[in-house]
């Protein structure tokens, strides 16, 4: 394990020390250049210019032993300045590339959240035609002014025209309201899973939740051919399909009550719209504080 410069340079100051105290409780076998004893002051600029191998010739050890803790103390300076400036350089360059890590993190956050803004010019253009598709099945026409704005709490009951044809002036009037409302469904779907794909939502955690949510919400509570096979009810001159949408004009959408029931797949409907609602609004407020902020 590789030890911080301020370890090595305690260790060498250490040492410093350490040596000066053996060469003091040596100092019968040093001579020292004006012949007087070896005091623990002189001990200790002995072991200092001894580590860092200066060594004037002041001070000479007399004996192998004194020679071999000398010869030590140089090595063992010598180590140490090593591993030191070895472990400084790399302090040095870690810190260096932590720095250059953060920086092309952040130039690619910042291209990531350019490219996701750019992009969603052209998607606010797809979830606007989905939000009047939404507006137009939970709409019935006798609410509908000569605009249309989303209706946040729409009851069951606002859904009775959903089987009747799309007034937005971009369909076929053949066209039925909850077929308009899943397709443009299904492309608010397609580009959602395109940012997935495409873009790093790691720094914008609540869209990606949000997408994610919405694309399971939509998934789970896809019925569309059930709400198909009830538009097709003509074999009986439509009896069958009038009682769905007297339903849906007067029972309370309790999906335990009617969990076997032709009104079922509407009740999944409505609930999912709800939750779709939310989300779809939610994502919009999200995508809007990030340009907001950048």
């Amino acid at each position: 394990m590789k030890l911080k410069p301020w370890m090595y340079l305690i260790t060498y100051i250490s040492l410093i020390f350490v040596f000066a105290l053996l060469y003091w409780l040596c100092s019968n076998e040093i001579k020292t250049f004006d012949g007087e004893e070896l005091s623990f002051p002189k001990s200790l600029y002995f072991s200092t210019v001894t580590i860092t191998t200066l060594g004037y010739g002041d001070i000479l050890p007399l004996t192998k032993t004194t020679m071999a803790i000398v010869a030590s103390e140089v090595v063992l300076g010598i180590v140490i300045i090593g591993l030191f400036l070895s472990s400084l350089w790399q302090s040095f360059a870690n810190r260096i590339e932590k720095q250059q890590g953060m920086l092309i993190k952040k130039r690619l956050a910042e291209q990531n959240l350019h490219k996701l803004l750019s992009f969603y010019s052209y998607l606010s253009v797809v979830i606007n035609n989905y939000k009047l598709a939404l507006c137009e099945v939970t709409t019935p026409l006798n609410k509908r002014g000569s605009e249309f704005k989303l209706n946040i709490d729409f009851q069951f009951s606002d859904l009775k025209d959903m089987f009747g044809p799309s007034l937005l002036l971009k369909n076929s009037f053949n066209k039925s309201v909850f077929k308009n409302y899943y397709s443009n469904l299904e492309l608010v779907l397609l580009e959602f899973k395109f940012i997935l794909s495409n873009f790093d939502l790691t720094d914008h955690p609540e869209i990606h939740a949000n997408i994610i949510d919405f694309l399971r919400t939509s998934k789970e509570g896809d019925v569309k051919e059930a709400l198909e096979s009830i538009n097709e009810m003509n074999s009986d001159d439509g009896k069958m399909k009038k009682m769905v949408i007297d339903m849906i004009e007067t029972i309370e959408p309790d999906l335990e009550k009617y969990k076997s029931n032709l009104v079922t797949p509407v009740i999944i409907f409505f609930i999912v719209l709800k939750k779709q609602t939310d989300l779809i609004l939610a994502i919009e407020k999200d995508i809007g504080n990030l340009k907001t902020h950048s």
